[in-house]
């Protein structure tokens, strides 16, 4: 499947993250790092997958550099906006099997969710699962998952195995924050943030 804001996309390498919250360093790799998460975290449900490429999709569209990062506090509103008004990008989420109202919100909200969850959003379908997946200096914990588990150049693991984490360990980050490790049955693997993304996109 092709990603029709593919070029969009491909800019967010040029939009410097906070550290103190994304260590991975820029928002093309966090989005990527939110992606693989999604696949992997949640058997490939395709709701999370299109939110995760598209929450801070239009994160470079406007804004202004704070404290040494680029700050676009309207990113969420433009993000569910671009969505709504772009024919390719709704047919996309459709493709996929996404269900673009709950995409779309989801985008919308993710911001406003960071810490807890506003009774305003609460109605927003999987806005819970998203938060943790979102999140990159492990405030919110996910469980282990046992689930068949499919990695690049390797066999696919089976139903017994044990999915312990996906992201980016300290040692990612201190010698390459372009590295994603998964770790399975206690084995971790380490792939190129960029490799393990296009992978999961030729999955989905």
């Amino acid at each position: 499947m092709q990603l029709p804001f593919k070029d969009k996309l491909a800019r967010l390498a040029e939009v410097r993250e906070p550290a103190q919250y994304h260590p991975e360093g820029n928002t093309l790799n966090h989005i990527m790092l939110v992606t693989i998460r999604a696949f992997y975290w949640t058997k490939a449900d395709k709701d999370l997958i299109a939110a995760a490429l598209l929450h801070d999709i239009c994160k470079g569209d406007s804004g202004f550099v704070k404290n040494g990062h680029w700050s676009n506090p309207d990113h969420p509103k433009q993000a569910f906006e671009y969505i709504y008004n772009n024919d390719d990008v709704r047919y996309f989420i459709k493709a996929i099997g996404g269900r673009i109202p709950i995409v779309a919100d989801i985008c919308r909200a993710h911001m406003a969710c960071k810490d807890h969850i506003p009774n305003a959003y609460k109605s927003i379908p999987k806005i819970d699962t998203f938060v943790k997946l979102d999140d990159m200096i492990g405030k919110h914990k996910i469980e282990p998952l046992t689930t068949n588990i499919d990695l690049p150049n390797y066999k696919t693991f089976n139903n017994f195995a044990q999915l312990e984490f996906v992201g980016q360990s300290f040692a990612d980050v201190r010698q390459n924050q372009n590295n994603c490790t998964v770790v399975v049955n206690r084995n971790p693997f380490y792939f190129p943030i960029k490799d393990l993304f296009d992978y999961v996109i030729s999955k989905i």
